[in-house]
């Protein structure tokens, strides 16, 4: 048995071990191997071995393996899953090719997945891509946007079948400080499904590092890579065959002389001269031709702006000359009145500025205020070692009668509130400064659903623990 197969009896050994604890069935969790940058070699020795879901996140190196897993005999439209970001461009390519997209992070990729499948008549599976760590260099979908964004997907793209969510964690989290934001996923999934009525079975979260924490908290896709394959290289660059794939041969080959040294260092062997200095492939004679087209063609619109701004718009010397001879023969009494003026004006301005500060703040009218309740909730928070059941009853203090607005909107105000709940133990909510932070959110919340600054102050009726 080789090494890549112990690792992965070994990783099987692991999650079967996590759902005995969590007392889940062992079916409902599935090993996706991410063979990004990894051989076709080790992929294929893995799909012998039993495992028949893998995970790419580059399109162009998931087609190639797809390829090579057809000539082995194999589905890869029922194996591979596209996990990195997908651009709108690369659709054709993805819609009906792969099993499922995890990544699905905007209205404009939704769309183009529709139009794609619509038109090969199919349904193409997709997974919603959360941004929990709100962090601005990862795509995906503001927890707060979740409902509406799924709403419109319902709406607009039939043919596009949400199965469920997934999210990666920030990265300066590790240990136990990434199950916080596994346990708010499934939150948000369990609102999300009760909020459009349709059950959402998967949840893709947890990876080489954390993928233990992700089954208790309950994923149902962990995506595995370096615990299965080891350490991975990035290549420097890529080598295609002219000839394409042959069947017992590499799909992708990769030409890096770092790897390459250090396996030939462990046999006490000289790296090979031809490798050690490859050169990277030069630009195409055409390439070049064009490049120096373009750089002459912005040379000689530079220099045509330059002349027309110099001979038509510029005309050098007169302006500068003609102020220059006006201000010399200016009288010093005329100068003299102007600079008399502008310090009348000056003051008078400052006047003006004074008495607009001198007036109180009791002179601008106020309105009465008017106190409305809030639906009472109940939402399942997590406690310790369980779950606990939390009912919360809220007053606001609005500066006008806003009790026709909240009926009206009272399915956005519950799932507002569920949504700042989710994710949250009792033992953050039920402290002083939880609460007050609770109290912010709910009124900053309500402001946004009704659209302008009418909520002044949220009270709680019922704070009760079942």
């Amino acid at each position: 048995m080789s090494e890549l197969v112990e690792r992965y009896h070994a990783v099987l050994s692991q999650i079967a071990e996590a759902c005995r604890k969590s007392s889940r069935k062992r079916e409902s969790v599935r090993l996706l191997a991410v063979s990004k940058y990894h051989p076709f070699e080790s992929m294929l020795e893995l799909a012998r071995a039993g495992q028949l879901l893998f995970g790419e996140n580059y399109v162009q190196e998931a087609q190639e393996k797809s390829a090579a897993l057809r000539e082995e005999g194999y589905d890869p439209a029922r194996m591979i899953h596209i996990i990195g970001h997908l651009q709108r461009r690369k659709v054709p390519q993805v819609v009906g090719n792969f099993a499922l997209l995890h990544t699905l992070d905007s209205l404009p990729l939704a769309s183009a997945l529709e139009k794609r499948a619509a038109s090969l008549g199919i349904v193409q599976d997709v997974l919603i891509e959360v941004n929990l760590g709100r962090e601005a260099q990862k795509a995906g979908i503001a927890e707060e946007e979740l409902c509406a964004f799924s709403e419109k997907v319902l709406d607009l793209c039939p043919h596009v079948q949400l199965c469920g969510l997934m999210c990666i964690p920030p990265a300066d989290a590790e240990g136990e400080n990434v199950r916080p934001y596994f346990a708010r996923l499934r939150m948000l999934r369990d609102a999300l499904s009760q909020r459009i009525g349709q059950i959402l079975p998967e949840l893709s979260m947890g990876m080489s590092g954390d993928y233990l924490l992700a089954i208790e908290e309950g994923a149902t896709i962990v995506r595995v890579g370096t615990a299965l394959f080891g350490e991975r290289v990035t290549p420097k660059r890529w080598v295609w065959k002219k000839g394409g794939c042959d069947r017992r041969s590499k799909c992708l080959e990769r030409s890096i002389v770092t790897s390459m040294a250090k396996d030939t260092k462990k046999k006490g062997q000289a790296l090979p001269e031809a490798e050690e200095t490859a050169a990277p492939p030069k630009r195409s004679k055409k390439k070049r031709i064009i490049i120096i087209l373009f750089l002459l063609l912005l040379t000689l619109v530079g220099a045509g702006a330059g002349g027309y701004w110099w001979f038509f718009i510029h005309k050098p010397g007169e302006a500068l000359f003609s102020s220059k001879k006006a201000d010399a023969e200016a009288p010093v009494e005329e100068v003299a009145q102007e600079e008399q003026k502008k310090g009348e004006a000056a003051k008078k301005e400052e006047a003006h500025d004074s008495s607009a500060t001198l007036q109180r703040p009791h002179e601008i009218p106020r309105g009465k205020s008017v106190v409305v309740p809030l639906p009472v909730i109940t939402v399942n928070i997590f406690e310790g070692g369980g779950h606990r059941y939390l009912k919360i009853g809220m007053e606001v203090e609005a500066n006008r009668d806003i009790s026709k607005e909240i009926k009206e909107n009272e399915a956005r105000v519950r799932d507002a509130v569920i949504m700042l709940l989710a994710g949250k133990t009792y033992r953050e909510i039920a402290s002083p400064e939880g609460k007050v932070m609770l109290k912010v959110e709910v009124m900053s919340r309500l402001n946004q659903i009704l659209g302008s600054q009418r909520v002044t102050r949220v009270y709680f009726t019922d704070f009760v623990v079942q």
